[in-house]
């Protein structure tokens, strides 16, 4: 009995880290959404929220729903895709392109 919890263990161990977290382009730089679980939720969200020269960048994926919000100075940008995407934004505070697969 004692050996088939641990092969359970072990299992659900390597599962565990086998696992790759969703990864996002900002500005051609690879970023790691990061996995978030709130209380009392059964679902588990992926994040990137960091500044990105002059911009806030917030992409948040949830069951292969990317959910992005830009903010520069007084403007701010939001966008909703299912699966991947590619996108610019040029403002008078630079340019931004993200894309996520």
């Amino acid at each position: 009995m004692k050996f088939l919890l641990l092969a359970f263990l072990m299992a659900f161990s390597v599962q565990t880290w086998a696992s790759i977290n969703p990864v996002c382009e900002v500005n051609g730089n690879k970023v790691e959404l990061l996995p978030v679980v709130h209380p009392n939720a059964d679902l588990a969200s992926y994040v990137f929220d960091e500044y990105v020269e002059n911009f806030h960048v917030r992409i948040v994926m949830v069951e292969f729903s990317y959910f992005t919000s830009i903010k520069a100075g007084s403007y701010s940008f939001t966008q909703n895709n299912e699966g991947p995407f590619f996108f610019t934004v040029a403002l008078p505070q630079g340019k931004l392109e993200i894309q996520c697969h």
